[in-house]
Parts: structure tokens; sequence; C-alpha cells
């Protein structure tokens, strides 16, 4: 079965007393205009929404939404000093969350300021080694 799952992101090592935290993601990318002032709204399938919404998972599960440019050669530029990706990523947790009655898709709506970035990725990876929800 496919759980939708695209990627786990590890600690190799220990945080706190916790050994190899880790969470999952589940990978969106779009190139539509959905930023808003304070966040961004995002269109998901019933069966994604289902997967992330898990109210007691083993491994706690993220969806990422990544923006990039419409023009795919502006994704990225590569040089022997540098690896520059365009836009950004932004994060959320649907743990938790209702379950869907009737409905093929839901709009999930992620604050701007849950860029997926090295701090997000620390303060996440400490969430989970105290144990908390995500």
């Amino acid at each position: 079965m496919n759980s939708g799952i695209d990627a786990t992101i590890t600690v190799p090592g220990t945080i706190g007393s916790k050994r190899l935290p880790r969470f999952d993601i589940q990978l969106k990318s779009t190139s539509q205009n959905i930023l808003q002032e304070q966040s961004l709204k995002y269109r998901l399938t019933a069966k994604n929404y289902e997967e992330l919404s898990c109210d007691d998972p083993f491994v706690p599960q993220l969806l990422v939404v990544v923006l990039v440019p419409e023009n795919i050669a502006e994704w990225l530029s590569q040089s022997e000093e540098s690896l520059c990706l365009r836009r950004c990523g932004y994060w959320l947790s649907l743990r938790g969350q209702p379950r869907l009655t009737n409905q093929n898709t839901i709009t999930v709506e992620i604050p701007r300021q849950n860029i997926f970035n090295v701090e997000a990725l620390q303060r996440i990876m400490q969430r989970i080694a105290a144990g908390e929800s995500l």
C-alpha cells in the first residue's frame, strides 16, 4: 500500500536522550500563486489529507509544500561554489485534524511563518525528541 510518504528525515545521533529522532514528510510542489498575506492555501487530495491527519502516527508526519518558479529552468542554478534552489518550502502538521466526509479534496492553510529551513528542522527535531506532538 502506498503510504504517501516521500522522505524520512533523521538526526544521525541523539538529541537529549532520544537516539535517531525522525519524521516523515509528504512533499508537494506547485508553481501556482497560492501565497496570501499570512498564509498559503494548498489543495490536497482527500487520500493525502487522511494519511497526514492520523491522530497517533508511530512516526510524526508533515506536509511540505515547495513553491517553485513557473519556468522549470529557473528552479535551480548550480556551480562548483553553490547550489541555489529558487523559492521556498513551507511545512504543516495535520495530526489530529477532523476526518473528511464526502470530499475529494480539501484546501489546507499553511502559515507563511512555517518556512521549511534549518531553524525549523532543528525546532521540529527538538520537539520530537522531547516527545511533543507536532
